[in-house]
């Protein structure tokens, strides 16, 4: 797949029921061959699709003042590529925003964490 075909990738064909669009509706071995192709590139892309993905999780949680900080300091958005790469490599067939998913609980718990302390 090219860059160009990233293009494609919103929606996702042959998922017309899907919630997602864009990139987020990429497999994880999708992603990985992108990240192959060029590494920067797909990176903030897909990164900027997930800090807005996850930022529309937060919506909700505003009034209560108990959102989840997108980047705390020990989270930093280089941190989060990576997890978000080593999710896709242990579970190509998974969708890009399973990884998100899993990358927003990990999150969770760190916001947590920080208003125990």
């Amino acid at each position: 797949m090219t860059l160009a075909g990233m293009a494609a990738l919103a929606p996702y064909p042959g998922k017309a029921d899907s919630a997602f669009a864009g990139v987020g509706s990429a497999t994880c071995a999708q992603y990985a061959e992108l990240v192959r192709l060029d590494p920067q590139r797909t990176h903030n892309m897909f990164l900027t699709w997930a800090q807005g993905f996850m930022s529309g999780l937060n919506v909700p949680q505003l009034e209560g003042r108990r959102h989840v900080e997108l980047l705390p300091p020990s989270y930093p958005a280089q941190t989060q590529s990576r997890f978000l790469s080593g999710y896709c490599d242990h579970h190509p067939r998974d969708r890009f925003f399973d990884a998100v998913r899993a990358l927003w609980n990990e999150l969770q718990a760190a916001s947590l964490e920080g208003r125990i302390r």
